[in-house]
């Protein structure tokens, strides 16, 4: 659903959305884009869709900063362009009080955000950091001044500001040829490569207050990459502010491009709106690529998404950058070579582990997995699907095992830790395997004098008299049966064949023969 806020506080839902489309950037950014119909259900919407209105979105409000309106026929539309609504109400908000000295990040943080509406949170170990008078710009630019000072990373979580030393994680998630990769692109891109830069600070100046042409500090950088590329010097760092060699080293280290920058670009399959339960990474997160035409075999991480959307807004393709074209989260093209290098020693070219550097316990394991995964996927858990009826899917998680009739859109628990759920579940269990229930029913056929008759029908209320302390308690006394885990199981005897225990370790219901424990099946465990 989409909601539009004018700047008078008026609010509309909006239907006729076209080409919807987010992007997710690793540094926090989030922008939305849509075309807008003029129709019958959107006329009151379409006329409150205008610059700076609000566009409140799975969660997120973002504010309108290009609008385009176009009229082709008897038909107008609207282009749209929203950014988070945290990026330009920091822009706006001026901070014109300065501070100096050495600093937490925390301290750095809440000196930005105190009085903004936003809070934060921090997570993480950081150095102090010094500076010189922080401040006097607006509360944006000051902000991510200090991430680059202290290199954390952020995301929003509604008003609150989720701080890092980086953000995402590690997922089994692969992005694969001929899986789920519809088309991969490679760029490598020198333009800005440099290597040397000159840093000046404060600049001096005589009694009457001209420039002398001097600088409080002054200094020069090298780049490690100068013996690879040569000297390229990059534009000069002039800053008034700082007055201590410390703070324009790191000034001059951050302000140069010293390697290559790299860029992948893939559009893959996203096979939710089609009810797929298949996890979907975010930004952030780690992900293994492989993509056998380019010889990559890598653990990457993911820096931007785009998303896009259908009428539904339920998503239908999506878009990933594993580098994107910023210095403080670039990749190399030798650091990516390294990491394919490393990667397989262990990993052979379709991906499978060479078993050669593994142990014999180990090389079994992978044996039976190998072999498992020609039956079940390892997804979120353990999916099994019925070959004869792809609908039908049996999944073990870490919460049981639960059974799907729709292709995984819903599950229902089949066995949890509290046991077997017998609403889900059919067929019947032969007399035969349940010791004692012949002598019960002959015990309450004697009890039928107890019965009454209403109506030509009967009912059971008379059986609550019957030994009222333990009434039916002799039937599941005789049913012969437990539950708990394989260290509680109970010990027993030859004349305790049939006995039925629910082994929580194994989740699955087990026999005794009278001299082991079997499956109900009748198989060995």
């Amino acid at each position: 659903m989409l909601i539009v806020t004018d700047l008078l506080g008026n609010s509309e839902r909006i239907v006729s959305v076209r080409d919807l489309r987010r992007k997710r950037r690793v540094n926090g950014e989030r922008e939305l884009s849509f075309t807008l119909l003029r129709s019958d259900i959107d006329t009151i919407g379409f006329d409150l869709v205008q610059e700076e209105s609000e566009i409140l979105f799975d969660g997120d409000t973002y504010i309108i900063k290009q609008l385009k309106e176009i009229g082709s026929g008897d038909r107008t539309y609207k282009q749209v362009g929203a950014v988070h609504a945290f990026f330009p109400k920091l822009i706006d908000q001026y901070k014109h009080e300065t501070t100096s000295g050495t600093k937490t990040f925390a301290q750095a943080l809440a000196f930005v955000f105190d009085g903004s509406g936003y809070t934060y949170t921090l997570s993480g170990t950081y150095d102090t950091e010094s500076f010189d008078n922080l401040g006097d710009d607006n509360r944006l630019a000051l902000f991510q001044q200090i991430l680059g000072r202290y290199g954390g990373e952020f995301e929003l979580v509604g008003n609150i500001v989720v701080i890092r030393e980086q953000i995402g994680i590690e997922t089994d998630f692969q992005f694969r040829y001929n899986f789920n990769i519809k088309t991969l692109s490679r760029t490598v891109d020198t333009t800005n490569l440099s290597t040397y830069v000159k840093g000046f600070g404060q600049p001096l100046t005589d009694s009457e207050g001209t420039p002398t042409g001097n600088y409080k500090v002054q200094g020069e950088y090298y780049s490690p990459n100068v013996a690879l590329y040569g000297i390229r010097e990059a534009k000069a760092v002039h800053d008034d502010r700082v007055t201590t060699i410390a703070t324009l080293n790191k000034m001059m280290q951050a302000a140069l491009q010293d390697t290559p920058l790299l860029s992948l670009e893939l559009d893959f399959l996203d096979l939710r709106a089609a009810g797929y339960p298949f996890i979907v990474p975010n930004e952030g997160d780690r992900v293994l690529l492989i993509y056998e035409p380019m010889d990559l075999t890598i653990v990457v991480r993911l820096v931007e998404i785009e998303e896009s959307f259908n009428f539904y807004l339920q998503p239908v393709g999506t878009k990933v950058t594993l580098a994107n074209l910023n210095k403080d989260i670039t990749d190399t093209v030798s650091q990516f070579s390294r990491t394919t290098k490393a990667v397989d020693k262990v990993v052979n070219q379709d991906g499978t582990v060479k078993t050669d550097i593994l142990s014999d316990d180990v090389k079994s394991a992978v044996a039976a997995v190998q072999a498992a995964r020609k039956e079940l996927a390892f997804l979120d858990g353990i999916r099994s699907v019925e070959s004869a009826n792809t609908q039908h899917i049996v999944a073990w998680t870490a919460n049981g095992i639960g059974t799907s009739e729709d292709g995984g859109v819903t599950y229902q628990e089949a066995v949890t830790g509290e046991g077997v759920n017998l609403s889900n579940s059919y067929g019947t269990l032969p007399l035969a395997n349940v010791e004692g229930v012949d002598e019960a029913f002959a015990e309450m056929d004697g009890r039928l004098d107890a019965l009454e008759t209403i109506d030509g029908g009967t009912r059971l209320t008379a059986l609550e008299a019957i030994n009222a302390g333990t009434r039916l308690t002799t039937l599941e006394n005789r049913l012969n049966s437990g539950r708990g885990t394989t260290a509680e199981r109970p010990v027993l005897t030859a004349a305790d064949d049939g006995y039925l225990y629910f082994d929580r370790s194994l989740l699955k219901v087990i026999v005794w023969s009278g001299a082991a424990w079997i499956n109900v099946s009748g198989t060995a465990l």
